[in-house]
């Protein structure tokens, strides 16, 4: 079953085309992460499917129902912004949830999330710091029964213990739940993960489960007269001794291995390494 359906988005703020006719799926039960540097795309392409912000083009289904509307009871979110209501207290946020979602949304779960990550439940959330606040929204999200979790930068601002729990805790709906989210921090996506979508400018330049990424990506280094530019590659460094080249697909490193006769040095690539020659270099667009 697909959980979140997005085909063909285009958002434009004006003349600004934010989202460019971006595609993809994220099926029930698994973890999908949306990542991509500031300005990619990323939380407008979340707010159009969370019905925040209007899509100028494409369609999208959550739950299998185009009215996206009908389904937010079923959806928990936390935003980027992480703006709670200032004038509230962590136990007041809490009884506004309750008055909101009813049955939906536990309390206790809330208040004890709340003693977990040791927020004080009686200041106002105007004297919280941004990991306060981060925690604060945890908490409450992670008290609501939904079926689709989407957390925009759910660790941002944590200390890396509290990180790690809140790893744990995302990794634990796995299965039951689904979880669409976005992070900077990849090293952490590389853990929890099932499938990534990279964005750039607007656009998917990379879907695709990590193994599948981790498999189709080399670092290849040759001598510097061999001639790669002509081909699928990226071009991280080129000295006067050699070339280091992001290289997509078996086929390509075939041909370079041709050419260069043997001097070749493959290596293997984490997602950071991926992440960031995309970024760097950016590739042909196998998804639009």
């Amino acid at each position: 079953m697909t959980v979140v359906k997005v085909e063909k988005l285009h958002k434009f703020y004006g003349k600004t085309h934010a989202v460019r006719g971006i595609s993809f799926r994220v099926p029930k039960g698994s973890i999908y992460a949306l990542l991509g540097p500031n300005g990619a795309g990323k939380t407008t392409t979340l707010k159009c499917i969370l019905n925040l912000i209007k899509p100028t083009s494409g369609e999208i289904e959550v739950l299998n129902s185009r009215k996206v509307e009908k389904m937010l009871d079923k959806v928990a979110f936390v935003p980027e912004e992480k703006n709670f209501y200032d004038f509230l207290t962590p136990i007041g946020a809490i009884k506004f949830c309750e008055r909101l979602s009813g049955k939906v949304f536990n309390g206790r779960k809330a208040l004890e999330l709340m003693g977990y990550f040791k927020l004080p439940i009686r200041e106002k959330i105007a004297t919280f710091s941004h990991g306060m606040r981060t925690q604060l929204y945890l908490s409450l999200v992670f008290a609501y029964e939904a079926e689709l979790y989407v957390l925009d930068e759910p660790t941002w601002g944590l200390d890396p213990i509290v990180r790690q729990d809140v790893l744990n805790m995302i990794r634990d709906m796995a299965g039951e739940k689904t979880v669409l989210y976005t992070s900077h921090i990849l090293s952490e996506v590389e853990k929890i993960t099932d499938t990534v979508s990279i964005m750039l400018k607007g656009r998917i330049i990379f879907t695709g489960e990590l193994d599948e990424a981790k498999e189709k990506f080399k670092c290849v280094t040759v001598p510097s007269h061999v001639k790669v530019e002509d081909l699928d590659v990226i071009l991280l460094k080129s000295t006067r001794e050699e070339k280091i080249v992001v290289v997509k697909g078996e086929e390509t490193i075939g041909k370079i291995m041709e050419r260069a006769q043997g001097e070749v040095k493959v290596e293997n690539m984490n997602l950071e390494d991926i992440f960031m020659a995309f970024v760097r270099g950016g590739v042909k667009d196998d998804n639009q």
